[in-house]
């Protein structure tokens, strides 16, 4: 019974698990800086994103042995490249170790072609990621963006 018991407890106090672990949040965004506008204090860049369209499609269904075509709205999937401007007025600049970097020496310091790192929340990023980043390597926290509202749902296609 002593034996169980020691057993028991040695597996639960060695198990990673139990103990409290520090999460690393969000993970950030690696951007290359495309133009940068010194007078507005701004950096633009290109990224691809994916909307969901609505499209209205003709279905066949059989019903009764008759053939009925009844239009059915569907999301497609849709690739697209934009162009995203940052304001870095609006935003913090900081060094991988945390440490803060003014405006002028930011825009200074940023070159067209140069990889940047955003990140997800508008704060530091956290220390398991800055520690794989070069001393040169700037970090951007922009502030973060309102909430987006729910897309519209398309109306009922006609019967």
């Amino acid at each position: 019974m002593r034996y169980a018991i020691l057993t028991v407890s040695a597996l639960v106090l060695s198990n990673p698990l139990a103990h409290a672990q520090e999460l690393p949040g969000p993970a950030p965004t690696f951007i290359v800086i495309s133009k940068i506008d010194t007078a507005k204090a701004t950096i633009e860049h290109v990224s691809s994103i994916i909307r969901h369209v609505p499209e209205t499609r003709i279905e066949e269904r059989v019903e009764g042995g008759v053939i009925k075509k009844t239009p059915v709205t569907v999301f497609v999937p849709v690739q697209e490249t934009v162009r995203q401007i940052v304001s870095l007025r609006e935003a913090k600049v900081f060094d991988p170790k945390g440490k803060s970097i003014p405006l002028g020496e930011a825009l200074n310091k940023m070159k067209p072609g140069q990889a940047v790192v955003v990140s997800a929340d508008g704060n530091m990023i956290h220390r398991f990621f800055a520690r794989a980043l070069r001393d040169e390597t700037l970090i951007i926290a922009p502030r973060p963006a309102p909430p987006m509202p729910a897309p519209a749902v398309p109306p009922p296609a006609p019967r």
